[in-house]
């Protein structure tokens, strides 16, 4: 989390470095496009991963309410 600052630094000195004055603008927002989508890009291979290994599905969802609500305690009482 801590390189996102320094790394978009460098992406919109390369920007700026390696193109003509006259794209500048161009390059300065293809630059910072890059960073949105980079960032949105992780946040659905991170929902991605958490769907394959199963995190949060409703059936686990219920079978976790149906347990709570058979315990033992429950009944006494």
């Amino acid at each position: 989390m801590s390189t996102g600052g320094p790394g978009s630094m460098i992406g919109f000195d390369h920007a700026r470095t390696f193109n003509p004055s006259h794209r500048l603008s161009t390059a300065t927002g293809i630059t910072n496009v890059g960073g949105f989508l980079a960032a949105l890009l992780a946040i659905l291979l991170i929902g991605i991963a958490m769907d394959a290994q199963g995190a949060g599905t409703p059936r686990r969802t219920r079978s976790t309410r149906s347990a709570s609500r058979s315990s033992p305690r429950s009944r006494c009482g």
